[in-house]
């Protein structure tokens, strides 16, 4: 019986009707045979690779293998009805011709691929998507493929090149399924910018391991399931013949934002764990203009009392109105740090590292690779080091006539923004603080061809 004539469920599976489970359970044993990592818990946080030969029967079948369970804790067994329920909607995705892709996590797996297909390729030449595409079936979801290729030069060498790709399993799925996905218009002009962007910057690494006499064991590593939260990286680049390593954090289309900062719970569902005023308060003075404890932005202390007042409405309206005494206050903080000479070159250094912990977090050797769909930016962190030597003359300003507070920090000079400072609201009250780099951003950091 086929998956596509059972309805599953989009409860957790302890819920799932009678109905469901047998189309759920034959899905899951199809997985469970290619070996393919499942993921754990209500939001699919955690990963779990089980070990070959397994069939499960019921809800309450033991999976063996090695990962983390629906808890995040490290165990060699899982549950069956605790497995992510999109383990399964995703993997029966592209059987059924249908995908929910999200473009930047997709193409993050295309990047890995497309740059290890263009390291193995001997003589070292351009790929083509064809030659990508054509690569995807000896691929598995969390598994390390390995090839050695014989060098042309010198037959008594061999270089090894490991790719490990790691999505999701909505993603993979779409990953999976190129004549799907690349219908969407939108994630084929970003895969041509990957397919570009390997022939380019991964061409000049292969470029010198086809040639430099070494023996060189090269891995690329594509992980869009751990969610880190200490850096940024999406893809890595290690050279364990050099010890060289390079992390990059890719973006997808014409996406500004590189940070966000959460702006205190609303409620839970059970109405609990409202965040207080003060809580809020502390989020956006500490965690937000204070970079987490890392570099001082602004202080809200001359404004608190005002936006505590404001914040003991709890409406929407309320909520919006102590945001924006907060954002208004950055501006008079900030610029006051930028119209004093002497405070100045002192407060742009402190600028520059907030900056570059916005876009790699605490590892700022992290390049950031945005496929704009139309053509690639490559973003370096370290070159806001040298910030205070550009002449920029920055000030804050608070842009007026929006329904949700917003800021940006820009050059008097030319008007390019370095940076915004936005807020997003649900419909909840719930409040979020995005930070979407500008074109300044980009001029000073942006190394593609360098």
């Amino acid at each position: 019986m086929r998956y596509r004539d059972f309805k599953i469920q989009e409860a957790m599976l302890g819920a799932s009707s009678p109905s469901s489970v047998p189309g759920y359970l034959q899905k899951l044993n199809q997985m469970l045979a290619s070996g393919q990592p499942i993921q754990m818990g209500k939001n699919g946080d955690f990963s779990f690779t089980p070990a070959p030969g397994q069939n499960i029967t019921d809800l309450n079948s033991v999976i063996k293998g090695q990962g983390q369970n629906h808890l995040g804790q490290d165990v060699g067994e899982v549950v069956v009805k605790n497995v992510y329920k999109s383990a399964i909607t995703g993997a029966a995705a592209a059987e059924k011709g249908k995908l929910d892709l999200n473009r930047g996590e997709v193409a993050e797996g295309w990047h890995a691929l497309a740059a290890f297909v263009r390291l193995i390729a001997r003589p070292t030449r351009d790929i083509t998507l064809k030659d990508v595409i054509a690569f995807i079936p000896q691929i598995q979801n969390g598994k390390t493929l390995i090839l050695k290729v014989k060098d042309a030069e010198n037959k008594e060498l061999a270089d090894e090149f490991h790719v490990t790709i790691s999505l999701k399993p909505k993603q993979w799925a779409a990953f999976t399924n190129p004549d799907e996905a690349l219908k969407d218009g939108e994630l084929a002009a970003i895969v041509k910018d990957v397919i570009d962007d390997a022939n380019d910057e991964t061409g000049r690494r292969a470029d010198v391991y086809a040639t430099n006499g070494k023996y060189d064991l090269v891995r690329v590593i594509g992980d869009g399931v751990s969610g880190e939260t200490e850096t940024k990286t999406d893809i890595n680049f290690e050279n364990e013949t050099e010890k060289k390593y390079r992390g990059y954090s890719i973006k997808a289309g014409t996406t500004k934002q590189i940070h966000q900062v959460g702006g205190g719970s609303v409620k839970d569902s059970k109405g609990r764990f409202k965040a207080t005023p003060e809580e809020r308060y502390r989020i956006l003075n500490d965690e937000l203009f204070g970079v987490h404890g890392r570099a001082r932005l602004a202080d809200l202390k001359h404004v608190r009392k005002e936006y505590m007042r404001a914040a003991q409405d709890e409406s929407v309206k309320g909520r919006l109105l102590a945001q924006e005494i907060a954002y208004r206050g950055a501006v008079t903080s900030i610029n006051t740090n930028l119209d004093s000479d002497t405070e100045e070159k002192d407060f742009v250094k402190t600028l520059g590292k907030a900056l570059k912990y916005f876009m790699a977090r605490d590892d700022d050797s992290i390049l950031l690779k945005q496929f704009s769909g139309k053509g690639t930016f490559i973003l370096d962190a370290r070159r806001f080091d040298q910030l205070h030597d550009k002449g920029l003359d920055l000030a804050a300003r608070y842009i007026d006539g929006k329904a949700n507070p917003e800021f940006v920090i820009e050059d008097i000079k030319t008007g390019s923004m370095l940076i915004k400072f936005r807020t997003y609201k649900a419909s909840s009250g719930y409040m979020r603080n995005y930070i979407e780099k500008g074109d300044l951003f980009k001029e000073l950091t942006n190394i593609k061809n360098q």
